[in-house]
């Protein structure tokens, strides 16, 4: 709970709905997280993108796709599994639209 003058900040993706429909994962896609936090009473102080996000996204999920072997050894093959298929789709797919640092105050 947030009390009235109280801050919130966070780090978020933003996500494309286009770019995901139909998918099982991610069902409720936010494009921009203005809007709800506004509709929750909160002033959006600051809403910035974070510099350089798309490459490191692509630099890490093609990391994790070189690991893979590496990651079943360690992880065990189910688990190793779910991460290389989330690497898979989000660079095949690039379903972000956005990775945003966000302050908020509460009304």
């Amino acid at each position: 709970m947030i009390r009235p003058g109280g801050r919130l900040a966070f780090v978020a993706f933003e996500l494309d709905a286009g770019r995901i429909a139909g998918l099982s994962v991610w069902d409720d896609p936010v494009g921009d997280y203005r809007p709800l936090l506004e509709r929750a009473g909160f002033e959006v102080l600051s809403y910035d993108q974070l510099p350089g996000w798309r490459e490191q996204v692509t630099a890490g999920f093609g990391a994790v796709l070189a690991a893979q072997e590496t990651l079943e050894a360690e992880l065990g093959e189910a688990a190793a599994r779910a991460v290389v298929l989330e690497a898979s789709i989000t660079i095949e797919l690039q379903p972000y639209c956005g990775h945003v640092l966000v302050v908020a105050s509460r009304a």
